[in-house]
């Protein structure tokens, strides 16, 4: 988790170049966990076409929405993402 620590850690740098070593990274933490989260991220677009993040949320799903059929979890995540 050091890779994504570096990223993330109280003096982070003023842009992210997302790595393939730090996907590995983050897909390892991924498989590790039990936890369900939910996320969403809003973005726009700027003055030459790049899509730039504005806001991230994220929501750890209870145990009987993990339970879920995964159109159900989208389904939910697009409602709850645009509630918020």
């Amino acid at each position: 988790m050091r890779n994504l620590t570096d990223v993330t850690g109280e003096h982070k740098p003023e842009s992210l170049t997302w790595t393939e070593e730090q996907q590995k990274a983050f897909m390892k933490h991924c498989l590790r966990s039990n936890v369900v989260l939910v996320r969403a991220v809003l973005t726009q677009c700027d003055s030459k076409g790049n899509e730039r993040p504005v806001y991230f949320i994220s929501q750890k799903l209870m145990v009987t929405q993990q339970d879920w059929a995964t159109t159900e979890k989208k389904a939910y995540i697009i409602v709850w993402a645009l509630s918020k």
